[in-house]
């Protein structure tokens, strides 16, 4: 049997992320004291089939508001935002060039999913992808620096790269 501390471990996540995440819960917090008005005022209404559906619908859409916002501060409280990360080493928020055996570079964030956006770019318009650092090719890259040669498994079989270029997490 399983306790509710041996189901979530913590891990690190990059302030870019603790910051999109704080700021995703205060927007649901919002919408959701803005939907709590009209589930009162349903409450005191009698109407038609019409009007219990919709209101039907906004309880189904409170209870996905509690939801996302319940697992948005599970996420938090079960993290911890690394401070003074020196620059030389891939950490948690790093954005990192690899270049792998056939010439081929690619620009890489490590960092959650939650920082995925789809306008990240770089000073050339490469786009950035994001890498977990629970992934193979993430936790290869933590605690390396620029001109290691990385090795780990990927879905096409082993595979290396180096290290090109580092820049920390970006400030925001």
């Amino acid at each position: 049997m399983s306790t509710p501390d041996s189901q979530s471990e913590r891990h690190d996540l990059s302030r870019e992320a603790r910051r999109r995440l704080l700021q995703e819960r205060g927007d649901l917090q919002q919408q959701r004291e803005d939907l709590a008005g009209t589930l009162s005022a349903a409450d005191d209404a009698r109407g038609d089939r019409s009007d219990q559906a919709q209101a039907l619908e906004r309880a189904d859409d409170a209870t996905r508001l509690d939801d996302r916002i319940a697992a948005i501060t599970r996420e938090l409280d079960d993290s911890d935002t690394p401070t003074d990360q020196p620059d030389d080493i891939v950490a948690v928020g790093s954005t990192v060039t690899l270049r792998y055996a056939d010439g081929e570079q690619t620009i890489l964030r490590v960092g959650d999913i939650v920082e995925n956006d789809p306008d990240d770019d770089v000073e050339d318009g490469s786009q950035v992808s994001i890498v977990t650092p629970d992934s193979p090719l993430g936790s290869a890259l933590l605690g390396h620096q620029v001109g290691d040669t990385i090795a780990y498994s990927s879905p096409s079989g082993d595979a290396r790269a180096e290290i090109v270029d580092l820049a920390g997490e970006a400030s925001g």
